[in-house]
């Protein structure tokens, strides 16, 4: 099992992105990953997924964060790997943190 945690805070609001990879050890040949993401924005579950990764080109998770009278719209990226999961966070279309892909 993989697993990715990410925690930053954006405009005052704690935002954190999660995934747990588990790969069935007993059917490896079909590459069947499960995956469990989650998006967190102040501790409020917001978004959650048990699709396959990809290859980052799209956002998996989204939300919106609300920072006076604007609202960032959060998404989040995820890019696996055989040994690795990669997290990307954006911000209105701006990466805020995590891997750079």
């Amino acid at each position: 099992m993989f697993s990715r945690d990410l925690v930053i805070e954006h405009h005052g609001q704690k935002i954190r992105a999660t995934n747990e990879m588990n790969l069935p050890l007993a059917d490896f040949n079909s590459f069947g990953l499960s995956s469990n993401a989650k998006l967190y924005i102040d501790g409020d579950l917001r978004d959650s997924s048990s699709a396959n990764l990809g290859d980052g080109s799209r956002p998996l998770l989204s939300g919106s964060v609300q920072h006076g009278d604007q609202r960032s719209v959060i998404e989040v990226y995820y890019q696996s790997t055989l040994s690795a999961v990669k997290i990307k966070v954006c911000a209105d279309g701006c990466r805020i943190a995590g891997d750079n892909f």
